[in-house]
């Protein structure tokens, strides 16, 4: 799979910060959607494996490395674009065919993440 990020997208990554076995991974997220081929692109930051899940280094058009989760493999194309809408702060994903998402979220879904403000522990 090759993913092209554009410079603001890139940048926004990059602010981040990823350290060690933290990255970036595209995921198809089918949580609480009802089965798992409804869903929807995400971008998670995760740090190491995902358990029970196979990742997998996509090209990229820049050093900042981007994964994906191999059997989620089969809801993108082969080449997806990634940009940074500042004025939405969200990701867009999109292919020469179609768009997954103009607001594709990035989660935190680091075992050190902060909870969310108003969340208990």
């Amino acid at each position: 799979m090759l993913i092209e990020l554009s410079q603001s997208a890139e940048k926004q990554l990059q602010s981040k910060k990823l350290v060690n076995s933290e990255r970036i991974v595209l995921v198809y997220d089918s949580e609480g959607c009802g089965c798992a081929v409804s869903g929807v692109a995400a971008l998670w930051i995760a740090d190491g494996e995902i358990q029970g899940d196979e990742m997998v280094r996509a090209q990229s058009n820049t050093d900042t490395p981007i994964y994906y989760l191999s059997r989620h493999e089969v809801f993108f194309e082969e080449k997806l674009r990634i940009d940074y809408r500042e004025d939405r702060r969200s990701f867009a994903l999109t292919s020469d065919n179609q768009i997954y998402g103009m607001n594709v979220g990035l989660t935190d879904r680091r075992s050190a993440a902060p909870m969310p403000s108003g969340v208990r522990q």
